[in-house]
């Protein structure tokens, strides 16, 4: 009997219908491409004064400003910042007077969240301490996220800011936190 004459009984179709079945889910289970790997941010940046280094997802633009004349706040401000795929980064680092930063710490660190919390505008979620690093969460009724660290190495303060909506942008959020703390 040749295999073009050879007919299947309709025990052997079903068979061979469920077998197509379970190795096209098996394959579209298992395919690369269908779960995305979360993207790590592989761009350093070591602050000049503090000596932190921060990452980020793509290299980020960089502006330096000078305050002149201010007796308790900043003496020198740089700030990086990207915008990359619904995530927005902003990392300040501030330079104080020599032991204006050491007395005034706890008002400094209080008046900054204050600061992100009147200019997100959302709720202050969580604060907490890891490490060395104050970390707070601020959120907007539409779900908008605002994750703050602040981190002191006198005589610097560097700020870190991310904005971001959504869940697959909160896991790239938090794995740039991960690399910075």
């Amino acid at each position: 009997m040749k295999a073009s004459q050879m007919k299947l009984g309709r025990s052997q179709k079903v068979t061979l219908a469920v077998l197509l079945v379970l190795m096209g889910v098996f394959y579209y289970l298992q395919w690369p491409t269908r779960v995305r790997p979360v993207p790590t941010p592989d761009i350093a940046v070591q602050l000049p004064v503090s000596g932190y280094t921060v990452w980020f997802e793509r290299e980020p633009s960089r502006e330096e400003h000078v305050a002149a004349g201010a007796l308790t706040g900043p003496q020198q401000a740089t700030n990086w910042q990207v915008n990359h795929r619904g995530i927005n980064m902003l990392v300040q680092e501030l330079v104080y007077s020599e032991g204006v930063l050491e007395q005034r710490m706890r008002q400094v660190m209080s008046d900054a969240i204050a600061a992100d919390q009147a200019g997100f505008e959302g709720q202050l979620i969580s604060h907490h301490s890891q490490g060395d690093a104050q970390v707070y969460r601020l959120q907007q009724e539409g779900g908008r996220t605002f994750v703050g660290v602040l981190m002191v190495h006198p005589p610097a303060l560097v700020k870190v800011g991310i904005v971001y909506t959504g869940s697959e942008r909160a896991a790239r959020a938090q794995a740039i936190l991960e690399k910075l703390l």
